[in-house]
């Protein structure tokens, strides 16, 4: 399948791209370790500062943006964007609740689109599901205080599958958690999977 990758001037451990590009440079092709010219590569230039976590269906890249030309010593990639590859026409679907938002682990499949909506500290979190065509917005789960963070939602066949960590065991040195499964065409949600040791905390 396609892939788009994101070179932006602050980034993350996991960021698949290696050499610097410009900040606002967005970049839609074939894995690639250079910055140089391959076959099937694109480039698109876009009016923000940051954007992170793009998901590619068709023509159009789904990603989290800054605000245009906003300058912030934070990441504050508070919107969830469309950019329309072939018109370069810019589409905002969704503005992030918190003062200072990094949005991320954008998954998209023609029908939906998720993300994690989460402030830059990590403290407050949130799974977001859009419907593309209603443009309803659903919030599947929201972290505990005590929860550490939510992992990569993907969808998968009208599911949403994430890791939630929740617990910190502390005999044992490690976080655990749970595998949760969201049924888009139900609203219904349920864990599938725990590593657990203390079990008794779910009743």
């Amino acid at each position: 399948g396609n892939n788009g990758y994101i070179r932006r001037s602050v980034l993350s451990p996991d960021d698949p791209v290696y050499k610097p590009v410009p900040s606002d440079k967005l970049i839609f092709g074939p894995d690639f370790t250079e910055e140089k010219s391959f076959p099937g590569i694109e480039k698109f230039d876009t009016p923000f500062r940051d954007i992170s976590s793009p998901a590619v269906w068709g023509r159009t890249i789904y990603f989290a943006a800054s605000e245009e030309r906003y300058y912030t010593e934070e990441i504050d990639t508070r919107h969830i964007v469309s950019y329309d590859m072939d018109t370069g026409g810019i589409e905002y679907l969704y503005t992030s609740i918190y003062e200072l938002a990094y949005d991320q682990h954008l998954s998209c499949d023609g029908k939906r689109l998720v993300w994690t909506d989460q402030d830059v500290w990590g403290g407050c979190s949130d799974i977001c599901v859009m419907d593309l065509e209603s443009r309803k917005i659903t919030k599947i789960d929201s972290i505990a205080p005590e929860a550490p963070s939510f992992l990569a939602p993907r969808l998968y066949n009208d599911h949403i599958y994430w890791l939630k960590e929740e617990y910190y065991n502390e005999s044992a040195g490690k976080i655990e958690g749970s595998v949760y499964d969201y049924n888009c065409l139900t609203g219904k949600k349920k864990r599938i999977y725990y590593d657990w040791d203390w079990k008794p905390l779910f009743g």
